[in-house]
């Protein structure tokens, strides 16, 4: 398989909320093309710890698509950080990789998917050493800078991991392209402080929504559907952000 379709084979594994695990003697066909998310599930099956099959799929995805051997289980000031990536144009990249899936019962597994907000003070821990943090389920990335998070304890930015990856892979640098989403995030922030008029605005909207956080016309009309508005907005305005800002979307450039 090219890198193409194993990260389309993540994108569609790690949509499904629960996955049925039957007997060897009935599967028809593998869970997945990809043999590393078969041996992922295959180890869930056989009770290996959740954290162990996500460590050796996550190993096997470097390798395959970004054609790089990450380092496990690196000891830090701070205890021990599950992967450290290796940057050839500048300092390693810390990531901490949570399960996705955990079993559900004897039959089943089920998706958990992760929350940054649960891992404030692992994040702050490793944050003390290092300028970045990567923080994913392989199915979606949090990007975390020391200087921001120590005041806003939040993200600067996620993206689908398959995405990130993607652009990995185009670039040649995990480091380029997550101190490139923290020169969005910062222009975007910087812009907000001062927003023009409602047809900037919508533009701004868009271009946040598609760099930032990696969101398809789908998702934003998804998202957008849940608006309510608040301080400094009228009803009206915001109606006319969102309906200008589905209107230019095909315009904006690439996601």
């Amino acid at each position: 398989m090219n890198h193409t379709q194993i990260l389309d084979a993540l994108r569609e594994f790690t949509s499904r909320e629960r996955l049925e695990l039957l007997p060897l003697a009935l599967e028809t066909k593998p869970v997945s093309p990809y043999e590393p998310i078969q041996k992922y599930v295959q180890d869930l099956k056989n009770i290996v710890k959740p954290e162990t099959a996500a460590e050796d799929l996550f190993t096997a995805l470097c390798k395959d698509v970004l054609r790089l051997q990450p380092t496990r289980q690196v000891g830090a000031r701070q205890g021990w950080v599950d992967f450290i990536l290796a940057e050839p144009r500048g300092e390693p990249l810390p990531l901490e990789l949570k399960p996705l899936f955990q079993r559900d019962g004897p039959d089943a597994l089920w998706r958990n998917d992760a929350n940054p907000m649960h891992h404030v003070a692992q994040v702050k821990k490793y944050l003390r050493d290092n300028e970045y943090l990567i923080l994913t389920d392989l199915r979606t990335t949090w990007f975390f800078n020391a200087r921001d998070f120590f005041f806003e304890n939040k993200p600067f930015a996620d993206l689908p991991f398959a995405d990130f990856f993607a652009r990995c892979r185009e670039t040649g640098s995990i480091l380029a392209e997550v101190a490139e989403k923290k020169k969005l995030a910062d222009f975007a922030g910087k812009l907000l402080q001062d927003p023009h008029d409602v047809k900037e605005r919508a533009a701004l909207e868009v271009f946040i929504a598609r760099e930032l956080y990696g969101l398809s016309l789908e998702d934003w009309r998804h998202l957008t559907g849940t608006f309510t508005f608040g301080s400094g907005h009228t009803k009206e305005e915001l109606d006319e952000i969102i309906r200008r800002s589905v209107a230019i979307w095909p315009n904006q450039g690439t996601a």
